[in-house]
């Protein structure tokens, strides 16, 4: 299972701020929508 990484870094040096930014958190509400629509339900014993 995968999801998603805020890359804020290369080779020791910032990618602009060097925060994760506002698309990162628009991705990550779509992918836990979509997670949430589309996973098999696992009920625990």
């Amino acid at each position: 299972m995968g999801e998603l990484a805020p890359v804020v870094q290369v080779d020791g040096r910032p990618i602009g701020s060097g925060q994760p930014g506002a698309m990162l958190a628009r991705l990550d509400h779509l992918f836990a929508e979509e997670v949430l629509a589309t996973s098999e339900k696992i009920l625990n014993p």
